[in-house]
C-alpha cells in the first residue's frame, strides 16, 4: 500500500505541469514600439529685414509658439511616416548586426594564420563559431520580424526650447544632418519682413521622414494685430503637428463688454477661434457682474457655441450723513460723489471705500460690502449711514505711516548699497592683490620712497574693503530694525482678534469691618 501511494505521488508530480498547461496558449512576447516620441525644435526667427523696433519680434514669436505647443500631447503618424521609421529602424539594426557578423567571420578566417596551438585554435574557433551562429540567428530574426513603429507618439519640444534657447537654423542642404545630430523629428523656422507698412511672416517646418519642408504657412498683418496673429498661427501649427481636424469655438456674452479668455488667451465675443481638440478652460467676467469659469471639451471638426449671460451684482442704496456737519463731501475712493445728505448706491459683493470730509476738514472713513459696514468710523442703520468725523492725524502722530515710510526708504537704500559696496570691495581687492604682487616679487627694488608708496596703497585698499563691509552690515542692520519697528507699529494698530472686557469690582466701604487697635495707656 505504501508503494502504491508513493507511485501515485510521483505520477501526479510528473503530469502536474501538463495539467496546468491544458487550455492555455503560449503568450507572445510583448513588443515595444520604436520611436515613441516626436521631437520638434523651434529655431531662431530671421528678423534681419525688420526695423530695430521689431528686432525682438522673432524671440517673442518663438516663445509664444513654445507656450502654445506645450499643451500638445501627441501626434498621429501618417502611413508614409510610419513606413520611413520602420525601414530606417530595420536597416540600421540590420546594418549593425551585419557589420558585427562580417567582423566575426573575418576573425574566424584569421585564426588559421595566427599559428596558435591546436587546442587553443579549436577553443577560439568554437567561441567565434558560437558568436557567428548567434549573429546569424539575430539577423534572421530582424528579417522575419519588422519593427513596430508607434503610431501616436508623444509630442515633445527639444530641451533647448524648454530652456528658452532657440538655436540658429541649419544652412540649406544641412537639414538632414541637423535633425540627426540633435535627435529631432522636425524643426521649425520663420522669417519676418516688411511689406508696405505691414509685417509678413513666413513659417517653414522641415520633417526628417520627408527630407523636405513639408509644411509652410504665411500671414500678412498690421503691427497692432501681432498678438492675435501669434495665437492664430499657433493653432494652425498645432493642427499640422498633431494631424487632427481642428475644433471651432464661438462665444456669445452679455453684457457686451464681457472679457473672455480661453486657456488664458484673450478672445472677443462673437469671434470664431480655431483650436486644437481637447479640454480648455473658458472664463468670462465683466465689471460689476458675477464671473464664470468652466472646463469645456472640444471635439474634432465640431463647432462649439457658448452663451454667457452674466448676473449683475445686487445694488445696495443708503443715505450718507454726517451729524452736525451738513454739506460734507462724500468720496468713493478718490471719486467725489456729492455732499451730505446723499444717497449712495454700492455693488454688494465688492468692497467699497467711502470717506467724508466736513467743511472744517475733519475726516471719517468706512469700508462697506454686502450691505454692511466692514470697518470704519460710522454707524450703519437700515438705509442710513452716519459718519463720525475727527481731525486728521498730524504727520508726527501717524506712527504706522512713518514706520512704513522708514522701512521703504531703508529697503531701497539696502538694494542700492549692496551692489555699490560689492563693486567697491571687488575693485579694492584687485588693488590690494596687485600691490601684494609688487611687494612679493620686490618689483620696487631698494627704493624706500616706492616701498612707502606701495605700503600706503595697500593700507588704503584695506580701509576701503573694511569700510564697504561695515557699510553693508550697517545697511542690513538698519533695514532689519525698520522691519521690526514697522511690524510692531502695524500690529499695534490692528484690530485685536478677541476683546477681553475689563473686570470692574464694586464694593461698599460700609461692608468692610475695620478693627481699631486699643492704645496702651
Amino acid at each position: 500500500m505504501r508503494r502504491i501511494i508513493i507511485l501515485l505521488s510521483l505520477l501526479i508530480l510528473i503530469i502536474n505541469p501538463f495539467l496546468f498547461s491544458l487550455g492555455r496558449r503560449e503568450v507572445a512576447p510583448e513588443v515595444t514600439p520604436v520611436n515613441p516620441n516626436w521631437t520638434l525644435c523651434i529655431t531662431a526667427f530671421d528678423v534681419s529685414q525688420m526695423s530695430p523696433a521689431w528686432q525682438t519680434a522673432g524671440d517673442l514669436a518663438a516663445r509664444n509658439l513654445v507656450a502654445a505647443l506645450q499643451n500638445l500631447g501627441f501626434r498621429f503618424r501618417s502611413d508614409d511616416e510610419i513606413e520611413f521609421y520602420r525601414d530606417y529602424k530595420w536597416s540600421s539594426d540590420r546594418a549593425a548586426v551585419a557589420k558585427n557578423l562580417a567582423t566575426r567571420r573575418e576573425e574566424r578566417d584569421r585564426l588559421i594564420f595566427r599559428g596558435d596551438p591546436e587546442w587553443r585554435y579549436e577553443r577560439n574557433l568554437r567561441t567565434v563559431e558560437a558568436q557567428i551562429a548567434a549573429l546569424e540567428e539575430r539577423l534572421a530574426e530582424i528579417d522575419s520580424l519588422p519593427p513596430i513603429v508607434e503610431e501616436a507618439p508623444v509630442f515633445l519640444l527639444c530641451q533647448n526650447n524648454r530652456n528658452g534657447i532657440f538655436p540658429d537654423p541649419p544652412p540649406a542642404g544641412a537639414e538632414w544632418r541637423f535633425t540627426g545630430t540633435n535627435n529631432l523629428d522636425a524643426f521649425l523656422t520663420g522669417t519676418f519682413s516688411e511689406f508696405h507698412g505691414r509685417v509678413f511672416l513666413e513659417l517653414s517646418m522641415y520633417t526628417r521622414y520627408s527630407d523636405s519642408y513639408s509644411y509652410t504657412d504665411d500671414v500678412l498683418f498690421s503691427p497692432d494685430d501681432f498678438g492675435h496673429v501669434l495665437a492664430e498661427i499657433s493653432d494652425r501649427l498645432a493642427v499640422e503637428i498633431s494631424v487632427i481636424v481642428p475644433s471651432t469655438l464661438l462665444v456669445h456674452a452679455e453684457p457686451i463688454n464681457t472679457i473672455i479668455t480661453v486657456d488664458g488667451s484673450l478672445i472677443g465675443p462673437e469671434e470664431e477661434r480655431i483650436l486644437s481638440p481637447g479640454t480648455v478652460e473658458v472664463t468670462a467676467f465683466a465689471e460689476h457682474h458675477q464671473g464664470v469659469s468652466l472646463s469645456l471639451d472640444l471635439h474634432e471638426g465640431e463647432l462649439t457655441e457658448l452663451f454667457f449671460n452674466l448676473t449683475p451684482f445686487a445694488l445696495s442704496a443708503f443715505e450718507v450723513n454726517v451729524p452736525g456737519f451738513p454739506g460734507s463731501g462724500v468720496f468713493r475712493g478718490s471719486l467725489f460723489l456729492g455732499e451730505t445728505p446723499l444717497t449712495v448706491e454700492l455693488y454688494g459683493p465688492e468692497y467699497s471705500y467711502l470717506s467724508v470730509v466736513t467743511p472744517d476738514g475733519e475726516v471719517g472713513t468706512g469700508i462697506f460690502r454686502d450691505n454692511a459696514l466692514v470697518r470704519g468710523s460710522a454707524e450703519y442703520g437700515p438705509g442710513r449711514v452716519d459718519f463720525f468725523t475727527a481731525p486728521p492725524a498730524h504727520k508726527e502722530d501717524q506712527i504706522v505711516e512713518n514706520a512704513r515710510s522708514n522701512f521703504y526708504r531703508s529697503w531701497g537704500a539696502l538694494w542700492i548699497t549692496l551692489p555699490v559696496s560689492m563693486m567697491a570691495a571687488g575693485v579694492a581687492g584687485n588693488y590690494i592683490a596687485s600691490n601684494n604682487h609688487v611687494i612679493a616679487n620686490n618689483l620696487y627694488g631698494n627704493d624706500p620712497y616706492k616701498r612707502q608708496q606701495i605700503s600706503d596703497r595697500a593700507t588704503f585698499g584695506n580701509i576701503v574693503t573694511y569700510g564697504t563691509y561695515a557699510l553693508i552690515g550697517g545697511a542690513i542692520g538698519w533695514t532689519a530694525f525698520n522691519i521690526f519697528r514697522y511690524l510692531r507699529a502695524s500690529s499695534g494698530d490692528a484690530t485685536p482678534i478677541a476683546i477681553v472686557p475689563e473686570i470692574e469690582i464694586e464694593f461698599d466701604i460700609d461692608d468692610i469691618d475695620i478693627e481699631e487697635e486699643e492704645e496702651e495707656p
